[in-house]
Protein backbone atom coordinates (compact mmCIF):
# COMPACT_ATOMS: atom_id res chain seq x y z
CA UNK A 1 0.00 0.00 0.00
CA UNK A 2 2.86 2.28 0.68
CA UNK A 3 4.18 1.65 -2.83
CA UNK A 4 1.07 2.64 -4.16
CA UNK A 5 0.81 6.09 -2.27
CA UNK A 6 4.41 6.95 -2.52
CA UNK A 7 4.46 6.80 -6.35
CA UNK A 8 0.73 8.48 -6.08
CA UNK A 9 2.64 11.51 -4.39
CA UNK A 10 5.72 11.60 -6.58
CA UNK A 11 3.77 11.71 -9.57
CA UNK A 12 1.74 14.54 -8.43
CA UNK A 13 4.41 16.33 -7.10
CA UNK A 14 6.54 15.92 -10.92
CA UNK A 15 3.60 16.77 -12.57
CA UNK A 16 2.77 20.26 -10.14
CA UNK A 17 6.93 20.83 -10.92
CA UNK A 18 5.82 20.68 -14.75
CA UNK A 19 2.74 22.49 -14.45
CA UNK A 20 4.36 25.48 -12.16
CA UNK A 21 7.05 25.55 -15.32
CA UNK A 22 4.12 26.59 -17.64
CA UNK A 23 4.79 30.23 -19.08
CA UNK A 24 1.33 31.32 -16.88
CA UNK A 25 2.17 29.68 -14.02
CA UNK A 26 6.06 30.08 -13.67
CA UNK A 27 6.19 33.53 -11.89
CA UNK A 28 4.04 32.33 -9.59
CA UNK A 29 5.96 29.07 -9.34
CA UNK A 30 8.99 30.55 -8.37
CA UNK A 31 8.00 33.11 -5.91
CA UNK A 32 5.55 30.50 -3.92
CA UNK A 33 7.73 27.57 -3.60
CA UNK A 34 10.87 25.91 -2.26
CA UNK A 35 12.51 23.30 -3.05
CA UNK A 36 15.78 21.77 -1.33
CA UNK A 37 17.18 18.86 -0.56
CA UNK A 38 20.48 17.47 0.69
CA UNK A 39 22.59 13.64 -0.08
CA UNK A 40 25.33 12.35 2.44
CA UNK A 41 27.07 9.19 3.31
CA UNK A 42 27.83 7.56 5.98
CA UNK A 43 30.26 4.82 7.17
CA UNK A 44 29.54 3.19 10.39
CA UNK A 45 32.19 0.66 12.45
CA UNK A 46 31.20 -1.29 15.09
CA UNK A 47 33.40 -3.42 17.40
CA UNK A 48 33.69 -5.21 20.66
CA UNK A 49 36.92 -5.63 21.84
CA UNK A 50 38.43 -5.54 18.71
CA UNK A 51 37.54 -9.11 17.86
CA UNK A 52 35.37 -8.15 14.93
CA UNK A 53 34.98 -5.14 13.06
CA UNK A 54 31.19 -4.89 11.41
CA UNK A 55 30.73 -2.19 8.59
CA UNK A 56 27.90 -0.33 7.05
CA UNK A 57 26.90 1.87 4.98
CA UNK A 58 23.72 4.34 4.24
CA UNK A 59 23.33 6.88 1.68
CA UNK A 60 21.09 9.94 3.92
CA UNK A 61 18.93 11.59 1.12
CA UNK A 62 15.76 13.86 1.75
CA UNK A 63 13.72 16.29 -0.22
CA UNK A 64 11.73 19.25 1.22
CA UNK A 65 8.93 20.91 -0.54
CA UNK A 66 7.13 23.92 0.98
CA UNK A 67 3.98 25.44 -0.65
CA UNK A 68 3.04 28.99 -0.15
CA UNK A 69 -0.70 28.55 -1.06
CA UNK A 70 -1.22 32.40 0.07
CA UNK A 71 -0.34 34.97 2.74
CA UNK A 72 -1.87 32.56 5.22
CA UNK A 73 -1.79 28.97 4.18
CA UNK A 74 1.58 26.93 4.01
CA UNK A 75 1.88 23.62 2.28
CA UNK A 76 4.87 21.42 4.35
CA UNK A 77 6.04 18.11 2.85
CA UNK A 78 9.37 16.20 3.30
CA UNK A 79 10.85 12.87 2.48
CA UNK A 80 13.71 10.71 3.55
CA UNK A 81 15.29 8.23 1.40
CA UNK A 82 17.85 6.20 3.02
CA UNK A 83 19.80 3.65 1.19
CA UNK A 84 21.41 0.80 3.43
CA UNK A 85 24.24 -2.07 2.63
CA UNK A 86 26.63 -4.01 5.38
CA UNK A 87 26.94 -6.43 7.49
CA UNK A 88 24.01 -5.38 10.23
CA UNK A 89 21.67 -6.54 7.15
CA UNK A 90 22.44 -9.79 7.98
CA UNK A 91 20.43 -9.22 11.27
CA UNK A 92 16.74 -10.38 11.21
CA UNK A 93 15.91 -7.55 13.29
CA UNK A 94 17.47 -4.72 11.47
CA UNK A 95 14.88 -4.08 9.08
CA UNK A 96 12.81 -3.66 12.36
CA UNK A 97 15.37 -0.98 13.37
CA UNK A 98 15.06 0.89 10.10
CA UNK A 99 11.08 0.79 10.16
CA UNK A 100 10.16 3.76 12.60
CA UNK A 101 6.84 3.87 11.22
CA UNK A 102 4.01 5.97 12.85
CA UNK A 103 0.42 4.58 13.35
CA UNK A 104 -0.20 6.51 9.94
CA UNK A 105 1.77 4.73 7.70
CA UNK A 106 4.15 6.72 5.24
CA UNK A 107 6.81 4.60 5.03
CA UNK A 108 8.10 1.81 3.64
CA UNK A 109 11.18 -0.63 1.78
CA UNK A 110 11.09 0.61 -2.06
CA UNK A 111 14.14 -2.24 -2.20
CA UNK A 112 14.20 -5.21 0.15
CA UNK A 113 16.97 -7.63 -1.04
CA UNK A 114 19.71 -9.44 1.21
CA UNK A 115 22.20 -7.16 0.56
CA UNK A 116 20.57 -3.64 0.15
CA UNK A 117 17.31 -2.05 1.56
CA UNK A 118 15.87 1.15 -0.22
CA UNK A 119 13.93 2.70 2.80
CA UNK A 120 11.42 5.64 2.41
CA UNK A 121 9.36 7.48 4.64
CA UNK A 122 7.32 10.98 4.38
CA UNK A 123 8.70 12.45 7.13
CA UNK A 124 6.54 15.83 7.51
CA UNK A 125 3.14 16.17 5.35
CA UNK A 126 1.30 19.49 7.31
CA UNK A 127 -0.72 22.03 6.53
CA UNK A 128 -0.43 25.76 8.50
CA UNK A 129 -2.66 27.86 8.22
CA UNK A 130 -1.78 31.59 9.96
CA UNK A 131 -4.26 34.53 11.52
CA UNK A 132 -3.35 37.39 13.60
CA UNK A 133 -2.22 35.98 16.48
CA UNK A 134 -3.72 32.54 15.98
CA UNK A 135 -1.25 29.33 14.21
CA UNK A 136 -3.19 26.45 13.36
CA UNK A 137 -1.03 23.09 11.89
CA UNK A 138 -2.29 19.58 11.05
CA UNK A 139 -0.33 16.98 9.72
CA UNK A 140 2.86 14.85 10.41
CA UNK A 141 4.95 17.37 11.50
CA UNK A 142 8.02 18.42 14.63
CA UNK A 143 7.15 19.45 17.55
CA UNK A 144 9.44 20.49 20.00
CA UNK A 145 9.02 21.20 23.34
CA UNK A 146 12.71 20.59 24.19
CA UNK A 147 15.03 23.15 25.85
CA UNK A 148 18.50 21.35 26.86
CA UNK A 149 20.38 19.94 24.37
CA UNK A 150 20.69 16.25 24.72
CA UNK A 151 17.92 15.20 27.16
CA UNK A 152 14.29 16.08 26.64
CA UNK A 153 11.58 15.69 29.62
CA UNK A 154 9.50 18.02 28.48
CA UNK A 155 9.56 17.00 24.77
CA UNK A 156 6.42 14.62 24.77
CA UNK A 157 6.26 14.40 21.15
CA UNK A 158 9.65 13.35 19.64
CA UNK A 159 11.54 11.27 21.64
CA UNK A 160 14.36 10.69 19.42
CA UNK A 161 17.79 8.51 19.69
CA UNK A 162 20.86 10.54 21.48
CA UNK A 163 23.37 9.31 19.24
CA UNK A 164 21.53 9.54 15.74
CA UNK A 165 23.68 12.52 14.40
CA UNK A 166 22.64 11.69 11.27
CA UNK A 167 19.16 12.34 11.84
CA UNK A 168 19.23 16.11 12.03
CA UNK A 169 15.49 17.29 11.46
CA UNK A 170 14.23 14.60 14.15
CA UNK A 171 11.29 12.30 13.76
CA UNK A 172 7.81 14.06 13.19
CA UNK A 173 4.74 13.58 15.32
CA UNK A 174 0.73 13.16 13.41
CA UNK A 175 -0.73 15.93 15.19
CA UNK A 176 -3.30 19.04 15.30
CA UNK A 177 -1.70 21.93 17.27
CA UNK A 178 -3.17 24.92 17.85
CA UNK A 179 -1.19 28.15 19.21
CA UNK A 180 -2.04 32.03 20.37
CA UNK A 181 0.90 34.10 20.35
CA UNK A 182 0.59 37.07 22.98
CA UNK A 183 3.42 39.81 23.61
CA UNK A 184 6.82 39.31 22.98
CA UNK A 185 7.25 35.82 23.21
CA UNK A 186 4.53 34.69 25.06
CA UNK A 187 2.11 32.24 23.95
CA UNK A 188 -0.63 29.13 24.62
CA UNK A 189 -0.27 25.69 22.41
CA UNK A 190 -2.45 22.90 22.86
CA UNK A 191 -1.44 19.57 20.63
CA UNK A 192 -3.30 16.45 20.38
CA UNK A 193 -1.10 13.54 18.96
CA UNK A 194 -2.89 10.70 17.29
CA UNK A 195 -2.35 7.06 17.74
CA UNK A 196 -4.61 4.06 17.00
CA UNK A 197 -4.16 3.22 20.56
CA UNK A 198 -5.69 5.99 22.83
CA UNK A 199 -2.92 5.13 25.37
CA UNK A 200 -0.31 5.87 23.32
CA UNK A 201 -1.62 9.29 21.95
CA UNK A 202 -0.78 12.65 23.31
CA UNK A 203 -3.14 15.44 24.48
CA UNK A 204 -1.21 18.17 26.00
CA UNK A 205 -1.14 22.37 26.68
CA UNK A 206 1.86 24.55 27.65
CA UNK A 207 2.31 28.25 28.35
CA UNK A 208 5.04 30.22 27.65
CA UNK A 209 5.92 33.60 28.68
CA UNK A 210 9.19 35.37 29.97
CA UNK A 211 10.57 36.50 33.62
CA UNK A 212 13.18 39.20 33.21
CA UNK A 213 15.82 37.12 31.38
CA UNK A 214 14.50 33.83 31.22
CA UNK A 215 12.23 32.33 28.66
CA UNK A 216 9.42 29.86 30.84
CA UNK A 217 7.42 27.00 29.79
CA UNK A 218 4.78 25.21 31.79
CA UNK A 219 3.02 22.19 30.28
CA UNK A 220 0.15 19.81 31.89
CA UNK A 221 -0.66 16.48 29.40
CA UNK A 222 -2.30 13.25 29.14
CA UNK A 223 0.92 11.31 27.83
CA UNK A 224 0.22 7.62 27.21
CA UNK A 225 -1.28 5.99 30.31
CA UNK A 226 0.37 9.04 32.45
CA UNK A 227 -0.75 12.47 33.67
CA UNK A 228 2.24 14.36 32.94
CA UNK A 229 3.70 18.01 34.42
CA UNK A 230 6.30 20.01 33.72
CA UNK A 231 8.48 23.19 33.83
CA UNK A 232 11.45 24.39 31.49
CA UNK A 233 13.98 27.58 30.82
CA UNK A 234 16.50 29.00 29.30
CA UNK A 235 18.09 31.65 30.08
CA UNK A 236 22.22 32.97 31.25
CA UNK A 237 23.91 33.10 34.16
CA UNK A 238 26.35 35.69 33.73
CA UNK A 239 27.86 34.97 30.11
CA UNK A 240 27.23 30.91 30.68
CA UNK A 241 23.54 29.25 28.90
CA UNK A 242 21.55 27.78 31.38
CA UNK A 243 18.62 25.78 30.37
CA UNK A 244 16.56 22.88 32.31
CA UNK A 245 13.86 20.78 32.27
CA UNK A 246 11.31 18.97 34.84
CA UNK A 247 8.52 16.36 34.21
CA UNK A 248 6.63 14.52 36.63
CA UNK A 249 4.88 11.13 35.36
CA UNK A 250 2.33 9.73 37.32
CA UNK A 251 -0.24 6.93 36.25
CA UNK A 252 -3.81 8.39 35.73
CA UNK A 253 -5.33 4.98 36.00
CA UNK A 254 -5.72 3.85 40.02
CA UNK A 255 -4.98 0.03 39.20
CA UNK A 256 -1.66 0.79 37.31
CA UNK A 257 0.95 -0.02 39.45
CA UNK A 258 3.46 1.78 38.12
CA UNK A 259 5.74 4.36 40.06
CA UNK A 260 5.51 8.14 39.48
CA UNK A 261 8.36 9.23 38.14
CA UNK A 262 10.41 12.62 38.06
CA UNK A 263 12.72 13.54 35.12
CA UNK A 264 14.92 16.90 34.99
CA UNK A 265 17.77 17.93 33.00
CA UNK A 266 20.41 20.71 33.27
CA UNK A 267 22.73 22.30 30.92
CA UNK A 268 25.67 24.92 30.93
CA UNK A 269 26.59 26.15 27.74
CA UNK A 270 29.78 28.63 26.84
CA UNK A 271 30.54 30.03 23.94
CA UNK A 272 34.30 31.33 23.14
CA UNK A 273 35.42 34.08 21.12
CA UNK A 274 36.72 31.86 18.65
CA UNK A 275 33.90 30.44 17.60
CA UNK A 276 34.36 26.83 20.32
CA UNK A 277 31.02 25.92 22.29
CA UNK A 278 31.26 24.26 25.34
CA UNK A 279 28.10 22.25 26.76
CA UNK A 280 27.88 20.00 30.16
CA UNK A 281 24.56 18.32 30.88
CA UNK A 282 23.51 16.00 33.41
CA UNK A 283 19.75 13.70 33.62
CA UNK A 284 18.38 12.98 36.94
CA UNK A 285 15.66 10.07 36.65
CA UNK A 286 13.94 9.25 39.74
CA UNK A 287 12.96 5.82 38.23
CA UNK A 288 16.21 4.92 36.87
CA UNK A 289 19.04 2.17 37.55
CA UNK A 290 19.69 1.48 40.82
CA UNK A 291 22.45 -1.70 40.46
CA UNK A 292 24.99 -0.37 37.75
CA UNK A 293 25.64 -4.08 37.01
CA UNK A 294 22.40 -4.11 34.85
CA UNK A 295 23.26 -0.59 32.93
CA UNK A 296 23.36 -1.17 29.50
CA UNK A 297 24.92 1.44 27.17
CA UNK A 298 22.56 -0.25 24.08
CA UNK A 299 19.66 1.63 26.19
CA UNK A 300 21.32 5.23 24.66
CA UNK A 301 19.88 3.65 21.24
CA UNK A 302 16.62 3.01 21.66
CA UNK A 303 13.45 5.77 20.88
CA UNK A 304 10.67 4.87 23.30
Amino acid sequence: MFKRLYFSIIITFTVSIIYGQNSDNSSWWKNNTALTGYVKYLNTTSFQNFDYLALDNQIHNRINFKMYLNSDMTFDMQIRNRLLWGESLANPYFKEFVDTKNDIDMSGFLIDEKGLLLYSKIDRLSLTYNTGNWEFKAGRQRINWGKTWAWNPNDLFNAYNLLDFDYEERPGSDAVSIRYNYGESGGVQGVYSYAKDFDKSVIALRDMFSIKTYDIQVLVAKYRKDIAAGIGWEGYIKNAGFKGEATLFTPYDKNDDRSTVVLTSLSLDYFFKNGMMVIAEVLYNSGGVKNSQNFNIQSFYSES
